[in-house]
């Protein structure tokens, strides 16, 4: 959700690459997607499903080029297809609900252009607002037919940029209730209670996801428990849950599944609690784990820095 919430670090390079294979398969299944649809069309021109599937897909490979290929002319190349086609979907029948959510996304993006590229849209022919684009998002979530999960994932994220918590808040939790297998949905709902400056109701969840990953409730046991761990002790420490924030660092590394990066920087992150709690001598034991570990982001120097002060707030 962070990297939605700041969609601009999928416009930075990353070395990361997808598998071929994976790539492969994902065109391979959209492009049967688009020959069914063709087929449809081909048959009955004019056919409504075969019209918004070919939007559909079209929208799918806007949300490819822009996460996975960095590529914004061919986001906005696709984008506009998908619209086009949902749009035309709507003007002739208002009340196909399925269809907003294209409609409501694509509005919204173009009205929250950057102004450097606003202008090069506008004269493309690219236009949108912000009211628009949530009034009909709420419309998909609240009365379409199959995309109001899809709806309320994106009114999530764009609620969360605009600062409105409270929706953000009511539309996680009802995904967590519909789907409270998913951990990524339950984190969700730990992240806005951050984002709304309510630690205590933050920290329950964030321990309870922790809780059921340790049992290994289903699905949650997919869950990476040393990386959990660190990220939630850090986001425990952050909010000043120190006693919190020490259990889990300890537990991420005594754990023998722990990866050696989250192993070291838990040590470092342990070390900076037990500093704030006042245990000097244990806090010193820990920074010199971090240096008999391997240097991760720098953490050797960190370590030295606190091994000679102890470690405070802000510093």
């Amino acid at each position: 959700m962070d990297h939605f919430v700041a969609p601009e670090s999928f416009l930075r390079a990353t070395e990361r690459r997808m598998p071929a294979e994976d790539r492969n398969a994902f065109f391979k299944y959209i492009g049967e997607s688009q020959a069914s649809s063709l087929a449809i069309l081909k048959e009955k021109p004019g056919n409504r499903d075969g019209r918004y599937f070919l939007g559909a897909a079209e929208g799918v490979l806007a949300a490819f080029a822009i996460t996975i290929d960095h590529n914004k002319r061919e986001t906005f190349r696709h984008g506009k297809r998908a619209y086009q086609y949902q749009l035309g979907i709507v003007e002739e029948q208002w009340d196909y609900y399925d269809s907003y959510v294209t409609i409501g996304l694509y509005e919204y993006i173009v009205a929250n252009l950057p102004w450097y590229m606003k202008w090069v849209a506008q004269i493309a022919g690219y236009k949108g607002t912000t009211e628009r684009g949530f009034n009909y998002l709420r419309l998909a979530a609240t009365k379409s037919e199959f995309v109001s999960v899809n709806a309320r994932n994106v009114l999530v994220v764009l609620c969360l940029r605009e600062k409105l918590y409270d929706e953000a808040l009511e539309n996680a939790q009802f995904l967590h209730r519909s789907y409270p297998r998913n951990f990524l949905l339950h984190l969700n709902v730990a992240q806005i209670f951050t984002e709304m400056n309510r630690p205590e109701q933050a920290a329950d969840v964030y321990m309870k996801i922790i809780e059921q990953a340790e049992a290994r409730t289903p699905n949650y046991q997919k869950m990476p428990l040393g990386v959990f761990r660190y990220n939630i002790g850090k986001a425990l420490m952050n909010m000043g849950r120190l006693e919190l924030a020490e259990r889990l660092f300890t537990a991420a590394i005594q754990d023998p599944a722990t990866a050696e990066r989250e192993r070291a920087l838990s040590h470092l992150c342990l070390a900076q609690v037990l500093d704030l709690r006042g245990d000097r001598q244990q806090a010193v034991a820990n920074y010199q784990q971090v240096l008999s570990a391997a240097n991760f982001e720098d953490s050797h120097s960190t370590a030295q820095v606190y091994l000679k002060t102890p470690y405070r707030r802000g510093k």
